[in-house]
């Protein structure tokens, strides 16, 4: 096989990983199940070998997904160096649009949902894609629509471009606009605990909303130090009917677009130290095999269960 082939596929981009590595360009692995913690490289972690390989879509280039998918995380890196370093970032709405695909991309791109269109569909949802995937092979069902979706660079495109499958692009609405559109937060932590970083990202958190279960944010950690929330709008519109809890309100405003309405500023806001380990509970209670950071000294890895189930037994009313 050609080296130059790249074999291991990420469902978590590297660049996000590296930021996770200690001086010696490791991160401490935790296999979840035993708690047991090694040392590997970004590129062992959080991948599957030939996970987009496509030879019925792209018989000239089977890793045209993985390429293609190299050439947005590139994009998207530029942008998410400038949430990993400014205090305050203005961005374009063009690339605030693009991000938003990116992160929502991290949900169907993930191990999971290769493992659910494999293996995991329930009846009525093969009864629903047979509409799109006449021969049963929603395993190319999933990787041909992940194949023009990856292309795009906002949810506009996604939802004008024929050769994505309506269903896909009601997931995609859903995770880029939610109920009342999607905003960022960008939250810095303060204090010795490190943010972790899960197999399964995003982390989506539900809470009831006038008595109807409604997701309303989701966790991506970006570094040791910083992570990124994805919330629909609705959290802040609805705050005193929701039932969403662990930091304070103003972490979640809402942030401002020039009066022209081509830019959007961001401001990193803080997190303390029982707010970090609050969110890094959910975020181990949500991997499925391990989770990954920077400094072992640094994180509560045997207090992240106990938390959560705190958390649950509180009866606070979020599912992850």
């Amino acid at each position: 096989m050609n080296s130059n082939i790249p074999v291991r596929h990420h469902y978590i981009p590297q660049f996000i990983l590296r930021r996770f590595c200690n001086n010696e360009e490791k991160l401490c692995y935790c296999e979840k199940a035993k708690l047991d913690i090694s040392e590997k490289r970004p590129e062992e972690v959080f991948m599957v070998r030939n996970l987009y390989r496509d030879t019925i879509n792209h018989p000239e280039n089977p890793v045209q997904i993985e390429n293609d998918f190299a050439k947005f995380e590139s994009e998207a890196a530029n942008i998410i160096n400038r949430f990993s370093t400014e205090s305050e970032i203005v961005i374009s709405v063009e690339e605030n649009e693009k991000l938003k695909l990116f992160f929502a991309l991290m949900g169907i791109r993930s191990k999971g949902a290769a493992d659910t269109f494999s293996q995991g569909l329930t009846e009525d949802s093969k009864e629903v894609y047979s509409l799109y995937q006449e021969n049963g092979d929603f395993s190319d069902f999933w990787k041909r629509n992940l194949s023009a979706i990856v292309k795009c660079r906002s949810i506009r495109e996604v939802w004008d471009n024929p050769n994505i499958d309506k269903p896909i692009k009601i997931f995609m609405k859903r995770d880029t606009v939610g109920l009342a559109d999607m905003h960022f937060v960008i939250a810095e932590k303060r204090g010795n605990e490190d943010f972790i970083i899960g197999d399964s990202y995003p982390v989506e958190v539900s809470g009831l909303l006038n008595g109807n279960k409604q997701r309303e944010y989701s966790i991506f950690p970006i570094s040791s130090n910083r992570m990124i929330f994805m919330a629909d709008n609705i959290v802040k519109l609805f705050w005193n009917n929701s039932t969403i809890t662990g930091f304070e309100q103003e972490l979640m405003t809402i942030p401002r677009c020039s009066a022209d309405g081509h830019t959007i500023r961001y401001l990193v806001k803080k997190m303390y130290e029982d707010d970090v380990k609050f969110f890094n509970a959910i975020t181990f209670d949500g991997a499925v095999n391990g989770v990954a950071f920077k400094d072992r000294t640094k994180v509560s890895l045997n207090k992240y269960p106990e938390i959560y189930a705190n958390w649950k037994a509180a009866g606070q009313g979020l599912q992850s």
